[in-house]
């Protein structure tokens, strides 16, 4: 089940923090599969960046929200930047 949202959809904890807010322009295609989320994180935040620091900013951000629970609650994420999202868009839509 594919469901875009923000990355509260992770399940945040009611006495956890919000310290990793995502940004206005972020974009999350998340998906549960049993008790771990996975998905596509969109982001301007991600141009230039290796896709190694990409990841690195995704697990700092999970770890500061979730703790050490976060390995358990975290599937893979897939980091793109809005042009790698919509690479196959039509430009003339």
């Amino acid at each position: 089940m594919l469901r875009e949202g923000p990355l509260g959809m992770l399940g945040r904890g009611a006495s956890a923090k919000n310290t990793a807010a995502p940004a206005q322009n972020d974009r999350f295609a998340l998906e549960s599969a049993g008790p771990k989320v996975s998905g596509s994180i969109i982001s301007p935040s991600f141009r230039g960046i290796p896709d190694s620091e990409r990841q690195r900013r995704i697990w700092d951000a999970l770890h500061q929200e979730f703790g050490p629970d976060s390995v358990q609650r975290a599937g893979t994420f897939l980091a793109f930047t809005p042009d790698e999202w919509n690479l196959d868009a039509d430009p003339n839509a």
